[in-house]
Formats: C-alpha cells, structure tokens, sequence
C-alpha cells in the first residue's frame, strides 16, 4: 500500500494555454503563480486549490468522459453561479439538479473538461482539514488563565517535557492575550482556544493566533465558518449519538466528546462509537478526565488525545504552584509511556 498525505495538484489538458488561463481566472479568480519558460504549462491558483495547465495543441477532452473537476460552493452562491455561466454562454450539461439537501450543475471549459459545482459538501469530505493535530504527547493541556503573565512559564513547563500543544479556553477576559503572547513567544506550538461558543469568538481567537478552536457543543454555524478558514481546525463537542451523527453529517471530523467522565467515561465512548465504524473521524475525550482514566480511552481506535485540565489547573497556577502542576505532567507521561 502506499500512503498518500494530500493532493498537491490537479492536472488538466487544454488545446491553448492562454485562453485556458483566461477562462479560470474570469470565471474562478485563478492567479497564475507559476508558468514554464517553454509557456505549455502554467500553475494556477485560487485559495488552496493549485490547478496545473498542460497546453497540448489540438487537445479535445472526449465527450463520453467521465473524469471532472467538483468544487464546493455555499448554497446562497448558486444561483449567482448559474446566472454567471448563462451569462458567459459557457455550456452546461447537465443540471441544475436537485440532490439530497442540495443542487448540482456540471458545465464543461473550453476543451470540454467537466467541470462540477454543488452544494452541501458530502459527509465523506472535510476540504479543510488544513491544519492537522500532528500531537507529540497525545494529551491536550486545558488551562483557564486569568493572569497573562503566568502562561509563559506554564508553555515552557509543557515544551520541556516535550508536549507542543495548548487550549486556553475563553472564560476569562484575558484569555485571547493569552493566546496572542504564545504565538509571539512559541510559534511552534498549536495553540487552541477552548469554550467557543460564537463566530465573535472564532473569528477573534483566529485573529488571536489560534491554530485550532473547540467548543463544548455543535454549532452548525462555526462548522460551515471553519470549512472556509483555511489552516484551523475545528473540533465541535459531543455527548450524545445525536449530536455526534449530526456534526459528521455537516462535515466534521475531528471532534471533542465532552464532559467525558461525567458522561460515562471510557466505556460509553466506545459503545457509542461503534456503529459508527465506517466513518472517519478522530476524538478527543475532555472533561475530568485524570491520569489513570488515559489507558482505557487510548484504548479505542478513533481517540487522537485526551483533553486535560489536571495538569494545568488554574487554582494552582494562581497560586505559583508550579511544583505540583510539574509532578502532575510526570505522572501523566508515565501513563502514557
């Protein structure tokens, strides 16, 4: 088998290189970024999307093909999008058409390459997970700071020993300082902003330096806000088959099972979950959970971490007990080790 991360590029054939060009950039706002000195290739993009043109003269995509570009566009777009297209003369052909909880339209460019607009995006795709939890200690330190200045030596305690992550939840005014002086004094570190509960909050914990944002709920809203955020992560938070089934459905796939140990622990989780195996998702259990409890939530497959307060509490931050907070990461490496 070999194990592909990501695609780094599509590749189309076109007839003629500079009106090819011309067409993506009027109808898509592709930039060129790149183009071969012999001009028969040329790299183009829009967002994270890089497209590279190869003129091949004559070139005439069959009809009978069935291979096709499918972007994803928002559902109050569409309509603008199929009027751009009459108005351009560009040829459809096929659709509008109703699908499940959505339209469709595919339309060819001018060396009849199909090309396919839609809405909603399928629960089988997340385009955005941009950004991945690439965890050295699979544990999430949770910490509620409401003194700035204590969180350095809090970050430097944790890079020590050798974790590169922290959720700084937003419960306190001082929070996304919080957050704004680690990015500046530890950009290696993914940093995530916690108790999000409103676009305000995304937006600004973004605007902040988050790398990833998590909330305690699903909320459809921040969910369709972080498939256009490029280079974070959004984790919704569960407790029930319900809202869990719900937030894969609008594209979620790394999510946050809370209040984990108050909701019945490790064994509820793994219940949960399994009729849910042929789906792709990771979990993040948080919520009480202290070092003897890592084990059996490790245990299950789909568990990328466990989210932890216990080693970052705030009562012993406030009160410069760093000593305790230090014991406690060791006791909770030696149950991971």
């Amino acid at each position: 088998m070999i194990v592909i991360e990501n695609v780094d590029h599509i590749g189309i054939t076109v007839s003629d290189l500079d009106k090819a060009i011309e067409f993506y950039s009027d109808l898509f706002d592709f930039e060129v970024v790149e183009r071969a000195s012999n001009a028969s290739e040329a790299f183009i993009k829009v967002g994270d999307i890089l497209i590279k043109l190869v003129e091949v003269k004559n070139y005439k995509a069959p009809d009978n093909s069935k291979s096709h570009i499918c972007f994803y566009i928002d559902e109050e777009d569409f309509d603008d999008a199929l009027d751009e297209l009459e108005e351009k003369n560009i040829n459809i052909v096929y659709g509008p058409e109703n699908i499940r909880k959505g339209r469709l339209v595919v339309f060819t460019d001018p060396d009849g390459n199909k090309i396919e607009l839609r809405y909603p995006r399928p629960v089988r795709y997340n385009y955005f997970p941009a950004m991945q939890l690439n965890l050295t200690v699979p544990i999430i330190p949770i910490g509620v700071f409401g003194d700035s200045s204590k969180i350095i030596i809090v970050a430097e305690m944790l890079c020590r020993y050798g974790f590169n992550c922290i959720e700084i939840t937003l419960r306190t005014p001082q929070a996304l300082e919080c957050i704004t002086i680690l990015r500046k004094s530890f950009p290696q570190l993914l940093i995530g902003a916690g108790s999000v509960l409103t676009v305000d909050d995304f937006m600004a914990s973004v605007d902040a330096g988050a790398s990833f944002v998590v909330s305690p709920c699903v909320n459809d809203s921040l969910i369709e806000l972080s498939h256009k955020t490029t280079n974070v992560t959004y984790i919704p938070g569960f407790t029930t088959p319900t809202e869990f089934a719900h937030a894969l459905q609008i594209g979620s796939t790394t999510l946050k099972f809370f209040p984990a140990e108050y909701a019945g622990g490790a064994a509820y989780l793994k219940a949960m979950l399994e009729p849910f195996v042929r789906f792709s998702f990771s979990i993040i259990p948080t919520g009480g959970i202290l070092p003897h409890a890592i084990k059996d939530y490790r245990a299950i497959p789909q568990v990328l971490a466990c989210g932890m307060s216990y080693i970052v509490e705030s009562k012993l931050i406030e009160s410069n007990n760093f000593d305790i907070l230090e014991n406690r990461i060791k006791e909770t490496l030696e149950k991971i080790a």
